[in-house]
């Protein structure tokens, strides 16, 4: 998909909020706390069926619309590898599964392309994508600018930043997410303008990732988000 044919949507609804892997609803219920209406993404049935519980007072008031499906290539059914050692684990690429500790077991849960988000709820503010593994199948089918943007670090980061970089997105900042959850256990921490640290350049955070990627560097526990933004 070229860039042009992207940019077809120039909609962006300034109190609208996309989770995508929205897992216990901790991000969820922080930027309901923060006034914006929510779409959370969610393939696990358990999870959201416990958003549904947690959040019955938004989901009424339309300010969360809960959607049960994985967040993939084509659309139809797929196998979600749940993880039996630590839920955020939770994936639809083996690959993903296999570097991880502990059994998984495989759950059968519908699938779709994400433009069906898009075409249904149109261009958030802010898009966060925790997906493990399968965040590219999001920036894929990105059809429009959100104000803000966050993605775990994982294998397809570099094909990613190429599709922000030709959609216009030129500031990042990159977010140890260890220290994140030394806060608050599962849950992704602030977005935009509230992150800490200043805001660099593809280039800089080219270099930082690279820095990430050396043995030894860091704490042996540390996971990056990166925050983009226009």
């Amino acid at each position: 998909m070229s860039t042009a044919s992207r940019a077809k949507i120039s909609w962006m609804q300034s109190d609208l909020v996309f989770d995508v892997g929205a897992h216990n609803g901790n991000d969820t219920a922080y930027y309901l706390s923060r006034g914006f209406r929510v779409v959370a993404v969610e393939a696990h049935p358990q999870y959201c069926c416990a958003l549904y519980q947690r959040f019955p007072e938004a989901i009424a008031a339309g300010k969360l619309h809960v959607l049960n499906f994985a967040i993939a290539e084509r659309p139809g059914f797929c196998a979600l590898l749940e993880s039996q050692a630590e839920s955020q684990w939770n994936t639809i690429v083996p690959e993903v599964a296999a570097s991880k500790a502990g059994e998984f077991r495989e759950i059968i849960v519908p699938a779709l392309t994400f433009n069906h988000v898009f075409e249904r709820f149109h261009t958030p503010y802010y898009l966060k994508v925790d997906i493990e593994g399968a965040e590219l199948s999001v920036f894929r089918y990105l059809v429009d600018r959100p104000q803000y943007i966050s993605f775990e670090v994982a294998q397809d980061v570099f094909p990613i930043l190429r599709i922000l970089h030709d959609l216009g997105y030129s500031r990042y900042k990159l977010i140890n997410q260890r220290l994140i959850h030394m806060q608050t256990v599962a849950w992704s921490g602030p977005f935009g303008e509230d992150t800490k640290g200043a805001w660099v350049s593809d280039a800089v955070l080219q270099e930082q990732l690279r820095a990430t990627q050396v043995p030894g560097a860091g704490h042996p526990d540390d996971w990056f988000d990166i925050h983009a933004t226009l």
